[in-house]
Formats: C-alpha cells, sequence, structure tokens
C-alpha cells in the first residue's frame, strides 16, 4: 500500500468565498489574507513538519471547504480537493 503524503497545498482564490472554515479547522496552516480580498492563504509550505494531528486537520478542512478551494497535491501527482472521496475518507482517518 502506497502512503499518500501532501507535497503541495494552496487555496484558489477565484473559488474561495472566504467561508474560513479553513482557518478555523487549520489555523496552522491557513489564515485570512491581510488585503481587501476576503480570502484565505496558506502559511505554512513545508508540509514535512506537520505532525500527524495537523496534516489531519489539513485533510479536514479541504474535506468541508464548501467549495472546493483547497487543492491538494498528493506524492503520487494528483491533486484533490472536497470533491474528491478520497479527501473525505483521508479526513475521517486520525492521527
Amino acid at each position: 500500500m502506497t502512503t499518500l503524503v501532501i507535497t503541495e497545498l494552496w487555496v484558489d482564490t477565484d473559488q474561495c468565498l472566504a467561508h474560513f472554515l479553513c482557518v478555523d479547522l487549520a489555523p496552522i496552516v491557513f489564515e485570512m489574507r491581510d488585503d481587501e480580498a476576503s480570502t484565505v492563504s496558506v502559511r505554512l509550505t513545508d508540509f514535512a513538519v506537520l505532525s500527524a494531528a495537523d496534516t489531519n486537520a489539513v485533510l479536514r478542512a479541504a474535506a468541508h471547504c464548501p467549495v472546493a478551494a483547497i487543492k491538494l497535491r498528493l506524492n503520487t501527482g494528483e491533486v484533490l480537493d472536497a470533491r474528491n472521496a478520497i479527501v473525505k475518507r483521508l479526513a475521517e482517518c486520525g492521527p
């Protein structure tokens, strides 16, 4: 079985409607942008430093984004968002 690892994460600011669920669920990674565009930005780019609990929080945030604006690139090269069942399944698994 291949271990899935997040290698990249971003917020599609064209899709983001600033619900800020991600900021609530994973504040170590997501923050409100400090400009007039009420969107979310990623504050951390080295995902290797995340604990298992923080990684799970990122997955929960991605799974619960109502507009699927959070994009995750896995070590397999696949890009996933809230519309993908893999994200929802991974988010259900605790650290």
